[in-house]
């Protein structure tokens, strides 16, 4: 079960870790013909509600991070997107630094650190 994963990651994960991200339960969300809460069957993630509020519809994902966070040491603040602004910091020369000065939309600081990557 974790080979999928195992084959592709840094951080390997155990058959014990593979086995509770596969597990599911009823979806006590479920509702017929929706998008993404039409599943009657869906991963299981215990005692996460208030963190992972979507965690319903696709969770694999948090229940994989959490099984890997503490071997990357990574500390999980949410399980969903906030309005904290992040702050981000430069160095290098002038020229490298300019583009990441002052406030920025995440989309705009991922496509300055692209065009900083490819540049000639």
């Amino acid at each position: 079960m974790s080979d999928p994963i195992n084959k592709k990651a840094a951080k390997r994960i155990t058959e014990a870790q593979a086995a509770r991200v596969l597990e599911t339960e009823d979806n006590p969300i479920y509702s017929e013909g929706h998008s993404y809460l039409g599943s009657k069957i869906v991963p299981k993630l215990d005692n996460k509600d208030e963190f992972f509020v979507y965690q319903k519809y696709d969770n694999r994902q948090n229940l994989l991070a959490l099984e890997v966070a503490a071997d990357q040491f990574v500390v999980w603040n949410t399980g969903t997107h906030t309005n904290t602004p992040v702050l981000v910091f430069t160095k290098g020369p002038d020229t490298a630094r300019e583009p990441f000065e002052g406030i920025m939309h995440h989309t705009q600081l991922g496509q300055r650190t692209m065009d900083a990557v490819t540049a000639p």
